[in-house]
């Protein structure tokens, strides 16, 4: 038996490519809520890299769909920004919609890092 024969017995018995395992990982991504991240960061990516484990398995995630599930978990407070995106007519992505709330995240963190500097001063 050949080095390649063994890499791909053992890529074969380790790599779960069924239904089983997609399954499981649709469950995944369709169940990532904000409430059960402890930040915007981690829910960001646990959604990237679950949908990436399903394209790496065959399971084409659509990439504008990946990015209206991102949007569908925010709260009520996102709104304005949603329908900011809504009227801005970007083409939603994935990508896009990452970049967006992880500069929301930074933005907010500056703002607040801010007033309580000025909050001291006072």
């Amino acid at each position: 038996m050949s080095s390649k024969q063994v890499w791909k017995n053992l890529q074969n018995a380790f790599e779960d490519s069924g239904l089983s395992r997609k399954v499981g990982l649709l469950k995944d991504l369709i169940n990532t809520s904000l409430d059960n991240c402890p930040s915007i960061e981690e829910y960001v990516n646990k959604i990237m890299s679950t949908a990436y484990k399903l394209r790496n398995i065959g399971f084409e995630v659509g990439d504008e769909w990946l990015g209206k599930l991102m949007l569908a978990d925010l709260p009520d407070n996102c709104k304005p920004m949603i329908m900011g995106l809504e009227s801005s007519g970007f083409k939603i992505s994935s990508d896009f919609i990452k970049t967006k709330l992880l500069q929301e995240v930074t933005v907010s963190e500056t703002s607040a890092f801010f007033l309580s500097t000025r909050i001291i001063q006072l």
